[in-house]
């Protein structure tokens, strides 16, 4: 399937182009006190963050309230500390209320919309760390879009997280993706798996199944290593680099997956940023998933 492009956010706070490390990282000579390194350890770990409902059917019923579950876990190696996470609800919808979990300091009164903002200032939760807040849906029959994203410090300075994007369904057939990598940190000069995960909510009958990812700049596509269900038909040439395109011709029986392998370029520094989306369709016309991205940290030396 051809995309039209990645779906369009609700808006990022200012700042979150600043989630990639740059420069080179800058420890030097032996490792000294605990057995780590002096350096600069926004390079070497990165904050994902996910978003799941009580029910895991991804479902919204009118005015009855909906609990939401955040998900915030460490990749790599630092000490984060000051977490903001900053979740836009779908328009009309209400907060609730906080439910369980690592509950934050500061938090929206109830009734709030738009933008929520939740902080742990005074005290840091170490990952991973979930908690619940409950929000409560308007009459509405259209799936909702909800984005959020987790601001953290290290040594002072200010990270994001992915975006996290989610839809939740009234009616409709939802097909959701996400990814992982083998190891959970990239090396300079060495390969990295890519897996991508596909699962349907709702029963009706995919006509159409296809996946657009996008590589960080100068990694290399190697080929699928390996899948659960049905490899994709068509997927890109060894060498590939940027946008890759996967599809099948019978979509697969799902839920399910599939590994790719990158090669990673000695260039490469900092967080890598790898997104992607998933494009489907039933009998009407194409739809689009909710955005999957990460940020995958730079192993320890």
């Amino acid at each position: 399937p051809e995309g039209e492009g990645e779906p369009e956010g609700e808006g990022e706070p200012d700042g979150e182009g600043e989630a990639e490390g740059e420069g080179e990282p800058e420890g030097e000579g032996e490792p000294e006190g605990e057995g780590e390194p002096e350096g600069e350890p926004e390079n070497y770990v990165s904050i994902l963050m996910e978003r799941a409902d009580a029910t895991g059917d991804y479902m919204y019923t009118p005015s009855q309230l909906l609990e939401i579950t955040i998900y915030v876990e460490k990749l790599g190696v630092g000490a984060p500390t000051d977490f903001f996470i900053y979740e836009q609800l779908p328009e009309n919808w209400t907060f609730s209320g906080l439910v369980n979990g690592i509950l934050p300091d500061q938090f929206p009164p109830n009734g709030a919309t738009g933008e929520l903002t939740f902080a742990w200032t005074s005290s840091t939760p170490v990952p991973p760390f979930s908690f619940t807040y409950a929000v409560t849906p308007p009459d509405s029959t259209v799936n909702a879009l909800f984005t959020g994203i987790t601001q953290y410090t290290i040594n002072g300075m200010d990270f994001y997280s992915n975006e996290a994007q989610t839809r939740f369904r009234r009616f409709e057939t939802l097909i959701e993706i996400s990814h992982a990598t083998e190891p959970v940190a990239y090396t300079p000069n060495s390969f990295l798996d890519i897996t991508i995960r596909y699962m349907q909510y709702g029963g009706e009958p995919l006509l159409v199944f296809g996946i657009v990812d996008t590589l960080p700049p100068d990694w290399i596509y190697q080929g699928i290593v390996a899948n659960e269900g049905a490899a994709p038909a068509i997927s890109p040439d060894e060498g590939a680099q940027g946008e890759l395109e996967f599809a099948w011709i019978e979509p697969p029986a799902m839920p399910g997956s599939f590994t790719y392998r990158v090669f990673v370029p000695e260039t490469t520094s900092g967080q890598a940023h790898l997104s992607g989306y998933g494009l489907y369709r039933f009998t009407g016309t194409e739809q689009q998933t909710a955005l999957s991205e990460i940020y995958i940290p730079q192993a320890w030396p």
